[in-house]
């Protein structure tokens, strides 16, 4: 954050900024965080601090809210440039408004296009010299890589990490005082930290959803943090190994939103991790963080009896189910283990 903090100290706005990082680390809260300082009619300190009390400010104090001059765009909801086009021909209502993109990464090629174009004639000084209308621009990113390098060069950029450690303890203690959250038992909490990841945001919706209980449970708190789908998962593939068939419509309940595929994908990269190297989390995802270790462990015994009844490595045999998972077209884990061939469903 070192880096935000000295644009402010250099009046330093007029190239994109560009915050890439895992869903739930900030990006969007930081996005507006830093368009309200740059919008607040009488900040503080550098000037990155606002003040909470003049118009700019205030328009920020709801959650979807902002400055008439502060115009976030979800990327991955418009298929070309128009959007673009519309908001850069705006009249400003102050001396500078500041434009969010949000998931870059997500974006159509003609949105992305339409945003290069802007970015390039931005850069363009007028016939004074003075740099051309006083826009910033914000874009945010979940992966890097997926932003083209064209636009990356045209930005400063910076990496939000998730917290960890006693960090992520103590963010996590002081959101749950501020919101008046007391725990069954030591272990709620405990999952509380685990499950969040470190991830502010998550962190943030966590707390709102169980805000009011009585005391929070780790039933609740799984439920809050949208991890408890880690034990119906792993039984999944438990039973799955076993030759068991499987209820596909009562998976997809205890899933909720999930995808069965993404969670899948998440339980052979764990079950590869122990393999590999005896330990579990491996994945990096808290919701396998969190379940039984007997299930992790029921899953790696049944990979490593199917592996040596078809004279595979249990890392190969993994490797091989990855494979499937990775195709486009598989819509259900419910697969046929054939080894002598691909994997088929029911």
């Amino acid at each position: 954050m070192t880096r935000i903090r000295n644009r402010f100290r250099r009046n330093y706005h007029n190239v994109p900024l560009l915050l890439y990082g895992p869903s739930g680390v900030g990006k969007r809260t930081v996005a507006r965080l830093y368009a309200k300082a740059l919008l607040c009619d009488t900040p503080r300190g550098d000037r990155s601090v606002p003040c909470d009390e003049c118009s700019a400010c205030r328009g920020f104090a709801t959650t979807e809210g902002g400055s008439l001059d502060f115009h976030p765009v979800n990327a991955a909801r418009h298929r070309d440039g128009r959007r673009i086009y519309e908001l850069f021909d705006l009249v400003p209502f102050g001396p500078r408004r500041v434009v969010a993109i949000e998931n870059l990464d997500a974006a159509a090629p003609d949105f992305v296009d339409a945003l290069l174009k802007r970015i390039e004639s931005e850069e363009r000084p007028k016939e004074n010299g003075t740099p051309s209308a006083p826009f910033t621009i914000i874009i945010t990113a979940r992966d890097l890589n997926d932003v083209r390098e064209a636009g990356q060069s045209r930005c400063e950029i910076e990496r939000l990490e998730p917290l960890l450690g006693a960090d992520a303890r103590e963010l996590c203690a002081r959101a749950v005082a501020a919101n008046e959250i007391a725990f069954e038992q030591e272990d709620a909490f405990a999952t509380f930290v685990i499950g969040s990841g470190g991830l502010p945001e998550r962190i943030a919706d966590a707390c709102t959803a169980i805000r009011g209980a009585d005391k929070a449970s780790v039933r609740q708190v799984r439920r809050a943090l949208k991890i408890d789908w880690g034990e119906p998962i792993l039984r999944v593939w438990r039973d799955l190994l076993k030759g068991n068939r499987l209820d596909w419509s009562a998976l997809q309940l205890e899933l909720e939103d999930n995808s069965v595929a993404i969670c899948s994908r998440f339980v052979l990269t764990e079950v590869l991790g122990v393999l590999r190297t005896g330990h579990s989390g491996g994945s990096g995802e808290p919701a396998l963080r969190l379940p039984d270790e007997d299930l992790i462990r029921g899953v790696v015994m049944a990979v490593e009896d199917i592996a040596r009844k078809g004279r595979l490595s249990p890392a190969g045999l993994v490797e091989k189910l990855s494979e499937v998972f990775d195709q486009d077209n598989f819509l259900k884990p419910t697969v046929f283990l054939n080894l002598n061939g691909p994997c088929e469903p029911f």
